[in-house]
Parts: C-alpha cells; sequence; structure tokens
C-alpha cells in the first residue's frame, strides 16, 4: 500500500450514496450524501480529481436466499454502475459485505447501526457519532478498505 492512498467508501442506495473519502492514516478528508439525481459521475468526478482517489469501496449487497424486489434490484444496478465507473477511469474497485465490514470493525458480523457509530466513534478517536447512520456506513466501508489494504490481503 502505497503512502499516499486515498479511497472513497461508499454506502450505496437507491436515491443516495453516502460516501467517505479517507486516507490511508483513516483521516476522513470529507464525507456526506450525494443525491442520485444530482448525477453520479459528476460527482464522483469532482472528488476524484479534487481528493487524487485511488479507488472506491462499495458495500456490496449480499442477496442469499432473500426475495428480490426493486429496491434491491436499483441497489445492484447502482454498484455495477460504480463499478463501471471505476473501470472507464482506471480506478481499482472494491466490494465488501456488511458482515465482513462489521465484523472487521466490531467483531460481530450481526452488529446493528448504532453500535457500529460507537464502534467508528471509538475506532477513529472522534468526540461524537457520526450523523446520519448512512453516512457511518460508508465512513465503515472505507475503514474495512484501509485495513484490509494495510494487512496486504487485497491489492
Amino acid at each position: 500500500m502505497t503512502n499516499d492512498m486515498v479511497i472513497i467508501g461508499i454506502d450505496p442506495n437507491t436515491e443516495f450514496i453516502a460516501y467517505c473519502i479517507m486516507s490511508n492514516e483513516k483521516k476522513i478528508l470529507d464525507k456526506g450524501i450525494c443525491n442520485l439525481s444530482d448525477g453520479m459521475t459528476q460527482f464522483l468526478n469532482n472528488k476524484v480529481k479534487e481528493y487524487n482517489v485511488n479507488g472506491i469501496s462499495v458495500e456490496d449487497y449480499e442477496f442469499y436466499g432473500k426475495i428480490l424486489n426493486h429496491y434491491h434490484m436499483d441497489t445492484i444496478k447502482l454498484i455495477g454502475r460504480i463499478q463501471q465507473y471505476c473501470e472507464m477511469k482506471e480506478l481499482k474497485y472494491w466490494a465488501f459485505t456488511k458482515p465482513d465490514i462489521n465484523k472487521s470493525i466490531s467483531r460481530n458480523s450481526r452488529s446493528k447501526k448504532a453500535s457500529m457509530q460507537g464502534f467508528v466513534k471509538w475506532h477513529l478517536g472522534l468526540k461524537e457519532v457520526i450523523r446520519p447512520q448512512h453516512v457511518n456506513d460508508a465512513v465503515c466501508v472505507a475503514i474495512h478498505c484501509i485495513n484490509y489494504l494495510k494487512a496486504g490481503w487485497i491489492k
């Protein structure tokens, strides 16, 4: 892992993406929500350029044994669009499931959103929890990816 690695962690939803731009020192450079109606590609282009981003990490949708509805399909399509964006821009792309992300941060793959906020606060030494919870989820994605990069488990 290079010393100046910057990634975007994304929690995809049907109407918006929650994001966290994080350095490899686990410093949050930017975080928030982008409404998809505002244009995801232009948003990503701006953030990639502004922060010299090396890759994008996404919370992947896990649908084992679940009945898929339009919400699930829209989320899956969005994840595909993000992956395609990374391929076009020659950025690294990583996808992790929610249980894997939770386990890496809280040691419990079934941790609830509220407890994950507490773990992120503790993990990053913050004074307050990150709100809204979707943004905290994006921070979790970024932390998990940085942990894996530092351990050499992914490239």
